[in-house]
C-alpha cells in the first residue's frame, strides 16, 4: 500500500518524507535485525475488501494488510478493528490486560 502511496499520492511523500520511503522498501525490512523483546503482533481486520479495494481481497485494517504484518515464527491475533481505532477496540484492550497480567 505504501508503494501505492509513494508512487501515486504527490501529498504522501510530503508528509512521511524518510519515513515513507522506508515503507516501501521491501530490503528495508528485510535488513531489519530481528526482535529480541518478547512482543504479541497484532492486526485489524475491517478495513475494504473486494474488487474496487486497493488490498483487494486481502483482509486489512485500512492501512496495513494482514499479510503484511504476518511475522515468520509468531502467531498473528486478528480483530475487527480499523487501523486508526484499534488500540480503543475493547476486545482488542480485554485481550491485552489479560495477557500482561497472567
Amino acid at each position: 500500500m505504501a508503494v501505492l502511496a509513494w508512487n501515486w499520492v504527490p501529498p504522501f511523500r510530503l508528509w512521511t518524507r524518510d519515513c515513507g520511503r522506508f515503507l516501501t522498501s521491501h530490503q528495508a525490512f528485510a535488513d531489519l535485525p530481528p526482535i529480541t523483546v518478547p512482543f504479541t503482533p497484532i492486526a485489524g481486520t475491517a478495513g475494504p475488501c473486494g474488487r474496487y479495494s486497493p488490498f483487494q481481497n486481502d483482509p486489512n485494517d485500512g492501512v496495513v494488510s494482514v499479510s503484511e504484518a504476518e511475522l515468520p515464527d509468531h502467531t498473528l491475533t486478528l480483530f475487527p478493528a480499523v487501523h486508526t481505532w484499534i488500540m480503543d477496540h475493547r476486545p482488542l484492550q480485554t485481550y491485552l490486560t489479560e495477557l500482561f497480567t497472567s
